[in-house]
């Protein structure tokens, strides 16, 4: 709608005036013309994205979790590498979420070259790790596999995220199931986003 307001006033400032303006007019009508054509085309192939998504398959993908087999796994993630220099071989590994001054929830891996903001836990992680603290705020201790082990529960991958690198996983409470999302750091830190991850609080 604003192109063709501006085309329209373009028009308008060609009649008016002589024809040294108008030439000028005509090479800015131009470049606003081309400017609509590509935005006709970028709608075009939205629209052509939307009409040939599988909306079924979509609806069905959100319900069930999916195999890792589809999954493509890294060598040697820190997971492993955590695992491997365990003193005892639970299968296991435990990491620390702590709580900055500003309210922000975040998982500890030294290893992380990263961003610090790629740390933080967003979007219900952080409302899990509420819970966990019992709102209290203190760091959380999370005993981690992904295989079942004594105590644990479980999260359940419902579906990746494509766009963002994360997945979305959900998991039973008191009240309702709740869904949280998990960002790429979780895929760098097991080497692929796992259809089911154990978990355990602890108190260390």
């Amino acid at each position: 709608m604003k192109l063709l307001k501006q085309i329209k006033q373009r028009l308008s400032i060609s009649k008016y005036y002589g024809l040294d303006i108008i030439n000028e007019e005509q090479i800015k009508l131009r470049s606003l013309l081309m400017d609509a054509n590509k935005t006709i085309n970028k709608v075009k192939e939205a629209v052509s994205i939307l009409e040939d998504t599988d909306w079924n398959e979509v609806e069905q993908n959100l319900i069930q979790p999916q195999d890792d087999s589809s999954t493509t796994k890294r060598s040697e993630p820190l997971f492993k590498i955590h695992l491997n220099n365990q003193l005892d071989n639970d299968n296991t590994v435990i990491l620390r979420f702590y709580k900055s001054v500003r309210g922000l929830w975040y998982v500890d891996i030294p290893e992380w070259g990263g961003s610090i903001d790629a740390l933080e836990m967003v979007r219900g992680a952080d409302e899990m790790l509420e819970d966990l603290s019992e709102y209290k705020g203190s760091d959380v201790y999370v005993q981690f596999a992904t295989s079942t082990f004594e105590g644990s529960k479980r999260l359940v991958k419902i579906q990746e995220d494509i766009a963002d690198g994360g997945a979305y996983y959900g998991y039973p409470t008191d009240m309702k199931p709740k869904i949280i999302w998990l960002c790429s750091v979780s895929d760098w830190y097991f080497g692929y986003h796992p259809s089911e991850i154990f978990y355990k609080n602890i108190t260390l």
